[in-house]
Parts: structure tokens; sequence; C-alpha cells
């Protein structure tokens, strides 16, 4: 049976349809290896028309507001599901709620207007002005650039096969809604630049405009108005043009993959880090520079984004997503105990323990007795299906928490040592919010602690306890609690 990846996005004449073909795109990389549901608010027969076709199962939500809807979404997904998140109303506490459901979190980001709780972050654009203005929680990774651009796959066999223009026409497409109708405003000059060279025209299915649009220049005869084109339609005009204008979203990637003459106009705020990625990197000209006679572009750049993108593997990505969820963490309970002093006995443990001396079952009975029956005790086991993997025990006093671990030797030598500090640090996270700092000592010799803890992001200092050198490592969990605001 095909694990499930979930898709969550809306489209509408007034948010355009980015949010979704992105999606979809994404569907179309991973469909033959996963089983891909979408879950929706928007027109059903406005999903049927455009993506339909490249998801499983399609879902429509109608919770009456946005934190319930978190809320019903979450009750329809298991803990090894992932989800994925592409849209600007799904803030900090809509993630929140599903991230304490055990959900795998993605989000497709262009604009980040608060923090984070995802696991993983895609943003098509770069910059080290983007790359500084995430605020998240320690365990979120993120992949930045053209190559993690989700594009459908003629755009993308387009890329493949490089420039072939044949300089004829002038395209122009602003998205698939432009609700503020900024298409009829750019053919002015358009038109003043190139009044008898072709014109191709693109106007998206959620294009409000189309009879005024069509009223003002539909007549004109050098100008054609092409609507709701197919991606492969949209590639064969791209590659006849000598010139494109685009909005620094989506379709400039589009348009890139398929032609290197392209100016880009800024159509709203969320554009505004796509924007100064392309000028920057000077794959796109700016159309107020373009208006001054500057169009020179990086031709050996664009070449090399389109090679990162054409090598890039999302179904890779998202395998190696799906063996991380298929470990979760569980609280130990009395059945652990002879689960417990196996661990605690295995002469790996002890020898990197403080105190390596073997330890007799009626010690250990007491020990666990009074573990589970101390609430300053968290005693955790990570899980695969119904196997355990090991164990992390936190020992709270005020508001610290100092983590002790360790792997069960059928598991040892996988990198588990990093999914199980990170999954048992989440627990913490969305259960304990009062913990502000978790802490751990390591000896010198253990260099696989030493390389779990750091991949978790804490900061290492060199320390001494019971008159043995060591290493002390330290998480501040106070910023993290600050991101429900």
């Amino acid at each position: 049976m095909k694990k499930r990846i979930c898709f969550r996005a809306d489209g509408d004449p007034k948010i355009g349809l980015g949010h979704l073909f992105r999606l979809a795109a994404l569907a179309e990389k991973l469909k033959s290896d996963f089983h891909c549901v979408l879950f929706t608010c928007s027109d059903p027969d406005l999903i049927k028309k455009t993506i339909g076709d490249f998801f499983q199962e399609i879902h429509f939500l109608t919770s009456a507001s946005l934190h319930l809807e978190a809320k019903e979404l979450g009750s329809k997904l298991s803990r090894n599901d992932i989800l994925v998140l592409d849209g600007y109303p799904f803030d900090t506490e809509y993630q929140r709620i599903l991230k304490k459901a055990g959900v795998f979190l993605v989000t497709m980001d262009d604009y980040h207007p608060y923090p984070v709780m995802a696991d993983l972050v895609i943003n098509i654009a770069d910059g080290e002005r983007l790359r500084n203005a995430y605020q998240s929680p320690f365990y979120t990774r993120f992949l930045f650039g053209f190559k993690q651009s989700l594009l459908r796959k003629p755009f993308v066999e387009a890329a493949k096969t490089g420039n072939q223009v044949s300089g004829k026409s002038v395209f122009v497409c602003l998205g698939g809604a432009d609700p503020e109708n900024r298409i009829s405003i750019l053919m002015r000059d358009v038109l003043q630049h190139y009044p008898e060279d072709p014109i191709h025209v693109v106007l998206g299915s959620a294009f409000v405009h189309y009879e005024q649009f069509f009223e003002d220049y539909g007549m004109m005869g050098n100008v054609k108005i092409h609507h709701s084109l197919k991606a492969d339609e949209m590639v064969h005009l791209m590659r006849r043009a000598k010139i494109g204008f685009c909005s620094s979203s989506t379709i400039a990637y589009e348009f890139l993959c398929c032609n290197d003459q392209l100016v880009i106009i800024r159509t709203a705020a969320n554009q505004l880090n796509l924007f100064d990625y392309l000028h920057e990197s000077k794959v796109a000209v700016p159309f107020t520079d373009w208006l001054k006679g500057k169009n020179e572009t990086n031709r050996s750049v664009l070449e090399s984004w389109r090679k990162e993108m054409v090598d890039y593997s999302y179904p890779d990505l998202f395998h190696s997503i799906a063996e991380e969820t298929e470990y979760y963490i569980q609280e130990a309970d009395f059945s652990d105990l002879e689960l417990y002093f196996e661990w605690a006995n295995d002469p790996d443990t002890r020898s990197q323990s403080f105190n390596s001396n073997p330890i007799p079952f009626e010690e250990h009975q007491k020990w666990f007795a009074e573990k589970m029956g101390d609430e300053s005790q968290l005693l955790l086991k990570l899980k695969r299906e119904n196997e355990s993997v090991g164990q992390v025990r936190f020992s709270i006093e005020g508001n610290t928490a100092t983590v002790n671990y360790s792997l069960d030797k059928k598991f040892r030598g996988k990198g588990l040592s990093f999914v199980l500090m990170k999954k048992a640090i989440e627990y913490i996270i969305f259960h304990h919010p009062e913990i502000e700092k978790v802490q751990g000592w390591v000896k010198l010799e253990n260099v696989a602690s030493q390389k779990a803890f750091l991949k978790n992001a804490f900061k290492e200092f060199n320390d001494e306890l019971n008159e043995i050198k060591v290493l002390r490592y330290e998480m501040d969990m106070i910023h993290f609690s600050n991101l429900k605001l």
C-alpha cells in the first residue's frame, strides 16, 4: 500500500491559481510512488477543470473557521501521512495544531508573514535576506532556489532541451488571476514598443476582466488573446517569443524553462523575494529597467539553474521524509520495565554512562517504579510500527529538562540518534511548553551523541561532571514558545 501524501491549497479569481498548480506539479512527480490526496475549499468545478487529474483523491473541506479546519484536517490524517501546505492563510497556529496531531508538515512558501512550525519549508526564491527572514523551531529544514521549482512536465521537458527560440513574437502573461487587471496597463507599453510585432497574451482561467480586456485589445490585428491554455500550448508560445513579460511568480519560472529573454513585473507583495532573486541573479530584467533600455541577462546562470531543476528528484526527497515518518514517540508505561532493563544494561550503553557498573534487576525495578510515579520524569520511547527503537528520559527541574537517551543495539549506526532526539524535543515543544531549556552531558569519546546534539541545533560547551571532562549541550526553548504568538 502506497504512503499517502496529502496536499492543502486553494485557488480563485482573487488569490489566483498558483498554489493549486504548484501542488499539482508536485503530485505529478510523486503519484507513481505515493497516493496523492488533495484537500481544498475551492470550487469543485474549478478543481476538476484545472488539476483534477493530478490527484488520486480530492476532498472538500467545510469548516467555518481556519483553526477549526486545521482540527478537521488533522482528524483526517494519520501520523504516517505527509501534509504539504501551500497558501498564505495557514498561519502559525494552524501549523501548530497539525504538528501537535503528529503530522510531518511541509510548507510551500514564497511569503513569510508569521513564524513557521513546519518540518520542511520549500521556497523557490533565494538570497541571504530571505534566508535570515524566517522564524522557526530548531527542527525546521529549508530548501531554497530555482531547483526547487514545481513546474508541470512540459516546462521541465523544455528546460532539458534548452533554448530553442525563433524570436518572432512577444509573450505576455501575468499569471492565472491578475485581479487588478494590471495586464491592461502593461499592454500600453508593450504595444508602444512593438506596434507591428505579433503579441500573444495569455489570460488565466481565473481572470475576471476578460470581456473588458477583449474590448480594449481584442480587435488589434497584431494581438492574439489566449485563455486557459494547457501547459504544452504555453511552451509552444514561449519558445516562439523573442521576449516575454511575466509577473515574478510561477509563470516567470515557466517562461525561463523555454526562453532566456524575460522582463518581470511585481504584481503582488508576496512576489518581492522572487522578484529580487531573479533580478539579482541576472536571469530576468525588471520592467522599469527594460523601459530604460537595460536588458542584459546571464545565460550561463540560467543554464545552470535549468540543469539543477531537471536533475533534482522530489521523489527521493519524499521517500527520505517517508522513512522518517515511520518513527513516532510514545510515552513509556509499566509494561516497559524489562525493555528498559535490557536497554540500561546493554554493554555499549553502560560504557557511555557516567556510572558504567551493571544494574541489578531489583535496583532497576525500584528505579523504574520511582520514575514512572514522578511527575518530574518524562520517559519516552521511539517506535517504528510495533517495535521499540530507543528511549529518551527528561528529568525536569523547574523550567529545565535534562536529557538522557539510548538506542536499541539493532538500530545503531543508522543515524537514528538524530531522529530520536528530534522527535523527543518536538514532543516537549507541543506537550510541555512550560520547559524553557533542554540540556545534556556527553563524554568526550561519545562522538555519535555529540553529533546528535549538534545536528539538533544544541549549543556546545566544555564542562566537568563528577571531575570528568565532558561536553555540555543546551537548547533554549523560550523562543520556540514565542512562536505561537
